[in-house]
């Protein structure tokens, strides 16, 4: 165990490789390195650690600019590790709720073709409790309608409820029925 000035050198010599490594990840081409390492072996709770740090690193490289940065650098890990033509690859959810409720990872489905699959797909399923990114039971009261608690993202996609409601927004909305 380290004590005094022992101490001192073991908190030094561990913020030197953090920031080491922090500062070497700045480099694009060994980013890519990187993210591809983690998103090839590592599932699960590492897989969600790991992957919020590159986060982090996104955030840093990008000074903050989410919008314009941050996106884009996940953007550009998806399709370098998984492709354009797969277009589905593993997400790291940001959500508390998710990640108190262990859902480590969840898929993303980032190109037209496989978000368009997966949105069109009457067997794709949604667990009632699901909300976007939450569940439901951990939403704070007045987010949802008092009145009515399942609203179109809550109905699984394969009951008559959902492409009813989801018919009547997309006559209205004709951009939808792509």
């Amino acid at each position: 165990m380290c004590t005094g000035i022992a101490m001192c050198c073991c908190c030094f010599m561990a913020m030197s490789a953090f920031f080491g490594l922090l500062g070497i990840s700045m480099i694009p081409s060994v980013e890519d390195q990187i993210a591809t390492y983690i998103y090839s072996n590592f599932r699960g709770f590492p897989l969600t650690v790991t992957g919020s740090l590159l986060t982090v690193r996104h955030f840093v490289y990008c000074t903050g600019d989410y919008i314009g940065c941050v996106k884009k650098e996940g953007a550009e890990d998806l399709v370098h590790i998984f492709g354009w033509e797969k277009g589905i690859g593993n997400f790291v959810p940001f959500s508390v709720s998710l990640l108190k409720h262990a859902h480590w990872e969840m898929p993303m489905h980032f190109s037209h073709a496989a978000y368009r699959n997966i949105t069109h797909d009457p067997k794709a399923g949604r667990p009632m409790d699901a909300f976007v990114f939450s569940k439901k039971s951990d939403l704070p009261d007045g987010v949802l309608p008092d009145l009515e608690k399942n609203i179109l993202l809550n109905f699984d996609t394969g009951t008559e409820e959902h492409w009813g409601r989801r018919k009547l927004i997309a006559d209205m909305l004709p951009a939808l029925n792509y």
